[in-house]
């Protein structure tokens, strides 16, 4: 699971799209994944914004804004899913013979109370559109314009947790009994979870139209969830529960 770089998307959030803009680029991101026998990745990702009255688009969220007063808003979105296992690419020959956790879209909507003009708190629920892992993620999140933070540079730190529920963790991390049979490999019921995020992001403006763009972030989820062959506890499938992931990219302002 691309579990590393899942909070790689909010590299947007510093793009300081402007009302009527349209913005461009390529980013290339790299980040570890929970997974055994799969030490990640690097992928290109596009970046593409657009802020209208309402509308935006943010790379790869994009929603419909609606103020309900002066420090409140409320938000109508659809964002893509980075998690994903792909056993075809795995390391290991047991976990070749497990199912593919796919990509997919989560639609749903957030909340967001500006407490003041550079931190905003925010509450969102997100349901798995495609039926995939049939669950809703509830993520608290705050986001902070540090002080120092100029026209040309901004800095931006967030930090964030969801919750994970049943059905999304055994997509992810469980082994159905017939994977167990196919595999050799114990079967693994997992439970809900939380997914603590901390996340920094710099923005760097070269001119009105050309800018530059990085973001680190860290994932954490329970430590019970690593598989420890000793004690045969955990599930088989993942080695670590604590990723990183970075991204550098490049965008043009239209």
């Amino acid at each position: 699971m691309k579990q590393g770089m899942a909070g790689v998307g909010l590299l947007l959030a510093a793009m300081a799209v402007q009302a009527g803009d349209w913005q461009a680029g390529i980013g290339a991101g790299v980040g570890s994944t929970i997974y055994r026998g799969d030490n990640g990745r690097a992928m290109a990702i596009p970046l593409l914004g657009y802020q209208g009255d309402q509308f935006y688009v943010h790379g790869p969220e994009l929603g419909w804004k609606q103020p309900l007063g002066s420090n409140l808003t409320a938000t109508a979105k659809a964002q893509w899913e980075f998690d994903e296992f792909d056993p075809k690419d795995n390391d290991i020959a047991a976990l070749r013979q497990l199912d593919k956790r796919k990509q997919g879209v989560l639609v749903g909507g957030e909340l967001g109370w500006a407490l003041d003009p550079r931190t905003t708190l925010s509450l969102q629920a997100m349901h798995d559109a495609g039926s995939r892992h049939q669950a809703t993620l509830t993520t608290v999140a705050v986001e902070n314009v540090l002080p120092f933070s100029t026209q040309q540079d901004a800095f931006v730190v967030s930090a964030g947790a969801s919750y994970l529920p049943k059905a999304y963790q055994q997509y992810y991390t469980g082994i159905s009994a017939s994977e167990a049979a196919r595999s050799g490999l114990p079967a693994y019921q997992a439970d809900s979870a939380t997914r603590y995020q901390l996340g920094a992001s710099w923005r760097h403006a070269f001119n009105r139209n050309l800018a530059v763009l990085t973001r680190v972030s860290v994932s954490h989820l329970p430590a019970s969830l690593k598989w420890d062959e000793a004690a045969r506890t955990g599930s088989p499938l993942v080695e670590r529960n604590v990723t990183v992931a970075g991204m550098l990219g490049v965008n043009y302002r239209f």
